[in-house]
This record gives structure tokens, sequence and C-alpha cells, in this order.
């Protein structure tokens, strides 16, 4: 009796291959069993995203969409399942089974990993509904995910997995391809003669596939500049995977002065520390590793010089357009306090030959880096000769002095002091920043 069935079953898949169908149309007769699973796997393989009927159009199911999962490098696929409507007691869904080749997962699976880390998550649309793997469904006799939901007459419920390729071994993700699935209503049972058998459909949906092994691209970050005994921040978080892969992180020192006795903080972390213990040359190299390969190195150059605690001024153009970056709230200048917004209004003032805010702008700026750092030595009898000329003068810049007159002559000949001070020209063994 079974082997007329499975003769049977055979003879309705051959003769029901159609140019208007979506592939092949999967029949079988009440009672077939599971040995019929293996005849229609054999020949799911020519397939579209849908919508697939099953026999008798109880249902139909549709591959919607197939995208990034919320994190990459997670892939969710999207189901749709309709339900015809119809005038027979006992045909609304029950569950239906997305056949995926377990087995085949098993075979790929990288090392600690389970088949439950490769299936990251699947939902259902329905109120109490629930999704499970399972090996294999007894009424269907597909092995897969099982979504449990109750679908009635002209409805859809929209259902969908997520899988991560990360819990697979480098070189094999995740595609499209052709795959079995079957819906079951509340009366139907391959494995019974007595009663009908579920539906199938040969669909699109998750196999795998050779992908290409892209390997992350480390990066160390900008070379910096730092005085002994600092703590320097090292920034490999920029480093990145072309695929989207999370990254290990792998520190090292290449080189240090012989003085030092300097250790990363964290060796795995995206942004270690390290204290400057003495000066010299430091360099780092980082390498990253996607889960499939490594990077190939990056490095960065810490220089530490023994420079006390003056760092190095800044112009007067870097004040103007870096307002964000002043440690002070307001300034004295000469004998008038100015708040940050109103300086901030004289360096963008133009000077239109005002000798008073030619020497304002230079002084601002001399004082702002003097309150940030810098050395004041250089310049701090041109700041007191600044201060005290301006306060020759009442009320608050400007004040509108001709760089012609012996006044304004005696303010150029300051600004061009601080300007020399602001440029860096009057610093030696400072530290950049």
């Amino acid at each position: 009796m079974r082997k007329a069935l499975v003769g049977l079953a055979i003879c309705l898949i051959m003769l029901m291959v159609t140019h208007e169908s979506f592939g092949v149309l999967l029949c079988p007769e009440p009672g077939a069993g599971a040995r019929i699973i293996d005849l229609f796997k054999a020949v799911c393989t020519e397939c579209e995203r849908g919508p697939v009927d099953t026999c008798g159009q109880e249902f139909s199911v549709t591959l919607v969409d197939v995208a990034p999962g919320p994190v990459s490098p997670l892939v969710t696929f999207t189901y749709e399942v309709y339900k015809y409507p119809d005038d027979l007691e006992g045909t609304d869904l029950v569950h239906w089974m997305l056949g995926v080749d377990l087995a085949q997962f098993y075979q790929y699976l990288a090392p600690g990993m389970t088949i439950y880390d490769i299936f990251a998550d699947c939902s259902t649309g329905g109120i109490g509904s629930e999704c499970v793997l399972i090996y294999p469904d007894p009424t269907t006799q597909l092995e897969g995910v099982k979504f449990e939901a109750v679908i009635g007459d002209g409805e859809t419920q929209t259902f969908t997995v997520t899988l991560d390729d990360t819990a697979l071994l480098p070189g094999i993700g995740f595609g499209e391809g052709c795959i079995l699935a079957a819906t079951k209503a509340d009366h139907e049972d391959i494995m019974r003669t007595d009663r009908p058998a579920p539906g199938y459909v040969c669909i699109s949906g998750p196999v795998l596939r050779e992908r290409p092994i892209v390997c992350p691209i480390a990066q160390a970050g900008s070379d910096q500049n730092a005085c002994v005994d600092d703590v320097v921040q090292l920034n490999g978080c920029t480093s990145y995977d072309p695929d989207g892969r999370p990254l290990t992180y792998s520190w090292s020192i290449l080189s240090k002065p012989a003085c030092s006795m300097a250790v990363l903080s964290d060796e795995t972390a995206c942004n270690p520390t390290v204290t400057a213990d003495c000066a010299g040359d430091y360099v780092f190299q980082l390498i990253v590793n996607d889960g499939d390969c490594n990077s190939e190195p990056d490095t960065v150059l810490v220089k530490v010089a023994d420079c006390g605690e003056y760092l190095c001024p800044k112009s007067l153009g870097f004040w103007k357009n870096h307002p964000e970056a002043w440690t002070a709230d307001s300034l004295t200048l000469g004998c008038e306090e100015y708040s940050k917004m109103e300086l901030v209004v004289l360096l963008n003032s133009p000077s239109l030959g005002d000798a008073s805010l030619i020497l304002a702008k230079q002084l601002i700026a001399a004082k702002l880096n003097i309150e940030k750092g810098s050395d004041p030595a250089p310049v701090g009898d041109t700041i007191e000769a600044a201060d005290s000329l301006l306060c020759l003068y009442p009320g608050k810049l400007p004040y509108h002095v001709s760089t012609d007159v012996r006044q304004g002559k005696k303010m150029l000949k300051l600004a061009w002091i601080l300007k020399k001070y602001n440029d860096g020209l009057l610093t030696d063994d400072c530290l950049e920043w």
C-alpha cells in the first residue's frame, strides 16, 4: 500500500508542472508519510517569492522581504500567510512550517556555537502565537521553524525569522534559495490516511551560501603628542568591517623608550590608555578581527616630551573659530571686563584701521592661550603694557584709535608682539594640542 501511495505521489508531482505555476505543485495523497518529503525536496529546484498557493487554494505563502536585521550581520526573512475563504469546517491554519535544512546548518556551525545561535530571533503577527525550532514536525514531517498561529478565512499574518551568520564557519553565509514550506490546518496530518494532507509549497527561503571573506580594516587613530606622565588614550574605535561584522581588538606596543615601563590598560579594548612615563617615541600597533580573519596592522605614533606644564599657543584665527575650546567665560581688557559673548563679537568685528581693535583681538587670543596653559613669560610685560594703554580710554571697546596717531602706533607694536606669541614664534618645548 505504501509503495502504491509513493508511486501515485510521484505521478502527481510529474503531472502538475505548468508554465503558469511557480515551479511544482506539491499535492500529496492522505497518508503519504515522511518518505514523500524527500521527493518533494528533490523537485523543489525552481521557486519564486510568491505568493505560492497550496493545493486546493487553501492558503498562500509569500516571501515579502529579505533585509538586514536590526544589528549587522543579521538577516531577516519576512513571510505572509493568507487563508482563502471557504465553507469547510476545520480548515483554519493551526501552524505552518518553514522547512530549513537543519542538518546542513549543523555541518557548518562555527566552534562553540549552537543551532540556536544561528536562529537569532523569530516572530509571529498574532496574539498568543509563537515560533520554535522543531526536528521534525510530526504532522508535516518538515524540520525547521514552526510558526504556531491561527489564521481564519480571509486573514493574513506576517512572520519573520532572523539569522546570524557569525554562528557559521568563515566563508559561509545566508542566501536565498528554494526550500519547502507547509501549512497545517487543524484536521490535516501527512501520516494519517483518514485525514487530508497538509499543504506544501516550494518557495524562496534561507539557504547556506559561500560568501567571500573580506577582512576588516584597522584604524589606530592619529599620531599624538604628549608630556611625560600624561595618560594617553588611544582610539581604534573607528576600525570597521566592510560586512558590518562585530570586531575584536588586539593592541600591542611595538617600541618605546628604553627608560619606559609603560603598559596598555587593556589590550583588547578599542580605546585603551597608557601612561607616558618618560620622554621619547612610542609606537602602538592595532589588529582587529571580525571572526573570519585579521586585519592588516595599523600603527600610531605618540611623541612624548619633557615639556613641563605649558601648552603651545594657538593663533587668533583658532580662537575666533573655536569658541568651544575656550576655558574662560570672561576676560579683562584694559580696565573693563568682557563676557564671552562680548569677546566673540569683538573678534568678529572688522578692524577698519582701528588700532584699539587690532590690539584687542591679539590680546584676547594671548589671554585665552594663557588660560589654556601656555607659558605667560614671553609676553607678560607686553600684556601688562597693552592693558595699561587700553585703560586710558573710557568705556568698552572699540575706541576708534587711528593707526597713524602716536597711541595707535604703540597699540600696533604691542599687537605685533602678541601675534608672534599667538603664532607660536616665542615659545619652545611646548605641547601641541
